[in-house]
C-alpha cells in the first residue's frame, strides 16, 4: 500500500509492484544520470521526444497519478503557456495556448482522446471539453503540443493540441490496480483497472471503472443546494489483437455519466459611471451622430447612457451569502449539467516494406442537458419575458460525431514522410433549430420566495 498526500487530499493506492528507491548504495553516477526514454505520438507516429522539432510537454502515467491530474485545469497548472478559463456554465470551458484565447465558437486548442477530437464547438456553448473527465480514464500519457497543428489535428488546433492516450491492453501477463481517494468537500472516489492476455501473445483485454463524488465547498442560500457538486461514473473496455508482429487491431469503448451542479457565482453590479472621452451619440437608431455634450447634468437618459460607461470602483468581493441562484419552480430542477457520453475507437496498424499503414475510426455520442440561472439573482419578475434578464438557460444537446483517419508513413533515410486524410462527420439534434448557433431555450424564473 502506498500513501500520498497532496495539499489536503489523501489517496490510497494499491499497486502490484513495490516502489523502488531512486538511489541505491554502490550505484554509479552513470546509472544515476540515466533517464528513461520518452516516446510520443504527437506527429501520428511513435518518436523519441528529443527527436521531435516541436514544443511538447508529456506526462506519463506515474506522473499523472503523482500530480493528481484529473482535469484540463490541472494540466494547465503544470504546463507553461497553457491557460484555462471556466466560464459561467459548467460546460463553458476555454483552454488557450500562448495567449490565443477564443472568445466564442470553436476553441483554438484541439482536445483529443486517442486521436479523436472531442472538444469541437458542436458539443458545447463555446466548444471546450467539459466532457473529458480524466479522473474516469485509464491514461498512459498526456501530450501538450504548442503551436499551430491544424495539419495534424484539424482546424481546432490553431494554437496547439492536448492529446490524451489511453493505456493499451497487456499481452504479457495479468496485472491490476485499485485506488481510493478522498478530500475536503466530502469528496470520495475509487478507480480500478485490470489487463492481461486472453490468448498468449495474440489477444489481450483491459478493463477500467471509476466513480467520484464531491459535494463542493459552498451552498446556495436560496435553495440549500450544493454548488460545484460533482457525481461521475465511467468505465471502459479495450481489446488488442495482434496476429503477427506487423499487424495489430486495437478497439476501445468508453461510457461516462456526469452530473455537475451550478458553479458558485454571485452577481456584482456596477457602482459608477464615467464619461466617454470624445464620445458620440445618436438621438435615435440610424439618426445623425453628434458629439456628447461637455456636461451631462440634466441630459436625457438616452444621451447619458450613450455617453457614459458603467464600471465597478473599489474592491471586488463576494461571499457565500451573496449567492442568489434560484431553481426552476415549474419542474423542481436545480441548475447544473447532466451529460452522458459514449466513445468508441478502432485502430488498425500494418507495417510493410512499402511503409506503415494505419486506419483510425472513431465514434462519439454526447447527450447533455444544461440548466442555468442566467441572471444570478432571485428577484421577482413582473412578466415572463423571453430572453429577459431574469431567465434560465436550458440547453439540450444530442450529438453524434464520426471520425475516419487514413494514414501512411515511411522513412527515407533522414527524411520521414507522413500522408493522411481525416474526414469527419457530425450530427446534432437540439432543443432549437440547428441554424441558431447553439440550442437555447429561455424561460422566466419567478422569485421562489414569493
Amino acid at each position: 500500500m502506498a500513501f500520498r498526500s497532496k495539499g489536503k487530499v489523501l489517496s490510497i493506492v494499491a499497486l502490484a509492484a513495490a516502489a523502488q528507491a531512486p538511489f541505491a548504495v554502490g550505484q554509479s553516477s552513470s546509472d544515476v544520470l540515466k533517464l528513461d526514454e520518452v516516446v510520443v505520438t504527437s506527429r501520428k507516429v511513435e518518436e523519441r521526444l528529443q527527436d521531435v522539432p516541436l514544443s511538447i510537454k508529456a506526462f506519463g502515467g506515474e506522473q499523472i497519478e503523482r500530480e493528481g491530474i484529473s482535469r484540463i485545469e490541472d494540466v494547465a497548472r503544470l504546463v507553461p503557456g497553457l491557460t484555462y478559463d471556466l466560464g459561467a456554465f459548467p460546460n463553458d470551458t476555454r483552454p488557450a495556448i500562448r495567449g490565443m484565447q477564443s472568445e466564442r465558437g470553436r476553441p483554438s486548442v484541439a482536445v483529443l482522446l486517442d486521436g479523436q477530437d472531442i472538444g469541437g464547438e458542436n458539443l458545447y456553448i463555446a466548444g471546450g471539453s467539459a466532457s473529458l473527465n480524466t479522473r474516469l480514464l485509464d491514461l498512459e500519457r498526456i501530450e501538450v503540443v504548442k503551436g499551430p497543428q491544424s495539419v495534424l489535428y484539424g482546424r481546432s488546433a490553431f494554437s496547439g493540441a492536448i492529446n490524451y492516450i489511453s493505456k493499451r491492453p497487456s499481452l504479457d501477463e495479468w496485472n491490476g490496480k485499485f485506488e481510493v481517494e478522498g478530500a475536503q468537500g466530502r469528496a470520495f472516489g475509487v478507480r480500478a483497472s485490470a489487463t492481461g492476455p486472453v490468448v498468449s501473445e495474440k489477444l489481450a483485454v483491459r478493463f477500467n471503472v471509476a466513480q467520484f463524488e464531491r459535494d463542493g465547498y459552498y451552498k446556495n442560500p436560496v435553495t440549500s443546494e450544493n454548488l460545484g457538486a460533482e457525481k461521475t461514473l465511467g468505465g471502459a473496455i479495450s481489446m488488442l489483437y495482434q496476429p503477427t508482429e506487423n499487424l495489430s487491431f486495437l478497439t476501445r469503448y468508453q461510457y461516462t455519466d456526469d452530473e455537475f451542479g451550478q458553479l458558485p457565482a454571485a452577481y456584482i453590479g456596477v457602482n459608477a459611471s464615467f464619461p466617454i472621452p470624445n464620445g458620440t451619440f445618436s438621438p435615435f437608431p440610424g439618426g445623425p451622430v453628434s458629439p456628447c455634450p461637455p456636461s451631462l447634468t440634466g441630459a436625457p437618459a438616452t444621451i447619458v447612457d450613450a455617453c457614459t460607461r458603467a464600471t465597478i470602483v473599489g474592491e471586488i468581493d463576494a461571499r457565500e451569502s451573496d449567492v442568489q441562484l434560484s431553481a426552476d419552480p415549474f419542474r423542481g430542477v436545480f441548475p447544473g449539467l447532466d451529460q452522458v457520453q459514449e466513445t468508441a475507437t478502432l485502430e488498425a496498424n500494418w507495417a510493410t516494406g512499402a511503409g506503415d499503414f494505419a486506419v483510425l475510426f472513431g465514434w462519439l455520442r454526447n447527450d447533455a442537458n444544461s440548466i442555468i440561472d442566467g441572471d444570478y439573482n432571485n428577484y421577482a419578475q413582473p412578466s415572463p419575458a423571453l430572453f429577459s434578464l431574469a431567465s434560465s438557460v436550458d440547453e439540450l444537446y444530442e450529438n453524434q460525431h464520426r471520425h475516419l483517419e487514413l494514414r501512411w508513413s515511411q522513412s527515407f533515410g533522414p527524411v520521414d514522410v507522413v500522408l493522411g486524410r481525416n474526414p469527419s462527420v457530425s450530427h446534432r439534434r437540439s432543443s432549437a433549430p440547428a441554424s441558431s448557433g447553439c440550442a437555447i431555450r429561455c424561460r422566466s424564473w419567478p422569485d421562489s420566495r414569493s
